[in-house]
């Protein structure tokens, strides 16, 4: 990788808008699952999140992403208020 980003190769990309996220950990890795839920006029209870990715991390993966996401959310804030 060198110096700055990678040089990713997109022919297999796809993407995928996700509204809610969970994660949990183990010894030997992250796992990040992101959907989305459609919860119209539904009761909270009634609703089911739909799972579309769950992706797998190496705990030195998921640091580097947890740094990564905290200065995007910290410039995202700053420039339109703090999420809540």
């Amino acid at each position: 990788m060198g110096n700055g980003a990678p040089r990713w190769d997109l022919t297999a990309m796809s993407s995928a808008y996700c509204n809610i996220a969970t994660a949990t950990a183990t010894r030997d890795a992250v796992a990040i699952n992101l959907g989305v839920t459609q919860s119209g006029d539904r009761a909270p209870a009634e609703v089911k999140p739909e799972l579309l990715h769950r992706i797998l991390l190496a705990p030195r993966a998921a640091r580097h992403l947890h740094q990564v996401l905290g200065s995007l959310l910290g410039e995202y804030e700053a420039q339109r208020g703090e999420l809540r």
